[in-house]
């Protein structure tokens, strides 16, 4: 995870904010990459404008891959997330989830 929040944050260059609201039901796969449109508002945000888009590229080198390191959480995170749900709790949406705490979310 670690790895994925810190690609992810020196690709996009933005706020941790912004990484915070990325949501795994709002991914979109495209010929760039990963993207992810945040539609809520942020401290940076302003009135009437587009929705900000968080790209995670594909990059040649396997190590540097924000697309393969992003769907590679969204992956391993999977069978937790259908944890909580099995619980009986709110489907977990945000990309980054915390192991510790049971699928919450992590805060910025």
């Amino acid at each position: 995870m670690l790895k994925t929040c810190m690609l992810i944050a020196l690709t996009s260059s933005n706020r941790a904010q912004t990484i915070q609201q990325m949501r795994v039901d709002r991914c979109v796969c495209s010929a760039n990459g990963v993207e992810f449109p945040i539609f809520s508002r942020l401290k940076t945000s302003r009135h009437l404008r587009r929705p900000r888009v968080v790209l995670c590229p594909k990059w040649s080198g396997p190590s540097l891959d924000v697309e393969r390191c992003v769907t590679d959480y969204m992956a391993r995170t999977l069978t937790l997330r259908l944890k909580v749900v099995r619980q009986g709790k709110s489907k977990p949406t945000q990309l980054f989830i915390s192991y510790k705490s049971g699928g919450r979310f992590i805060k910025a």
